[in-house]
């Protein structure tokens, strides 16, 4: 049997080693900055993750609960109308995140007794919001109620029987109450001060009283009503 032989030439076997040498280094280095690379962007991505992680972190920490606001409620007291009013139109009425069937289903839960008898019978859908708040309101924005409804509230004050810090602030806390809600019903009460002392001073307890009128009596002219408060939370 015979066997044949291939020979090549020295010079085109050293070209083709050549060639595939060359080859192979190209891909090794090729893949050796592939692998900087990757190394490279894993590093970074870490650093990103760490830092947000420690940004969360510290907004979490600097993150505040705020208080939870409680809707107002209103039983048809007139008494209570104006604080209920102002109350909803800032935190419901006016807001414009909340459309008019989430802002109706406010006003009902809102509402107890009178009030809600007001509104009772209005069909549950967003157009008949603006119905039912303008009934509420024709029903209750009635000045001359308001503001006699408020002056008998202050005649009304409950007399302090004892010497009690806690009855004397409910009563400048009451005082103070309806004196504002008669200010923003337009009535002159800032000259009331004189009327006012007298009618609040005849609910004093008699030591509460004594010093009071010590007080009065030092002073060079009538006091406000300023002083007058002022005088009773310290004491």
């Amino acid at each position: 049997m015979e066997i044949e032989s291939v020979t090549e030439t020295p010079d085109v076997e050293y070209a083709e080693r050549a060639q595939v040498e060359e080859r192979y280094y190209s891909l090794l280095a090729r893949a050796r900055k592939e692998l900087v690379a990757y190394a490279a962007e894993r590093a970074g991505s870490e650093a990103g993750s760490a830092a947000g992680s420690k940004s969360g972190a510290s907004l979490k920490h600097n993150f505040v609960r705020l208080p939870k606001i409680d809707l107002p409620h209103f039983n048809g007291s007139y008494e209570y109308w104006l604080e209920f009013r102002d109350t909803f139109l800032s935190l419901i009425h006016n807001s414009d995140c909340i459309d008019d069937i989430n802002k109706f289903h406010y006003l009902r839960a809102s509402l107890k007794g009178q009030a809600s008898e007001i509104i009772k019978n209005i069909d549950f859908k967003g157009d008949n919001y603006e119905m039912a708040s303008d009934l509420l309101c024709d029903r209750y924005n009635n000045n001359r109620l308001l503001v006699n409804n408020h002056v008998q509230a202050l005649f009304d004050v409950e007399p302090v029987n004892k010497e009690s810090a806690t009855s004397l602030r409910r009563l400048i806390d009451t005082m103070n109450k309806n004196i504002r809600a008669l200010k923003s019903l337009k009535e002159p009460t800032e000259h009331w001060d004189t009327l006012i002392i007298f009618m609040m001073s005849r609910k004093l307890d008699p030591t509460t009283s004594r010093h009071w009128e010590e007080y009065r009596n030092a002073l060079s002219s009538y006091p406000t009503l300023a002083q007058f408060s002022t005088f009773i939370k310290q004491n």
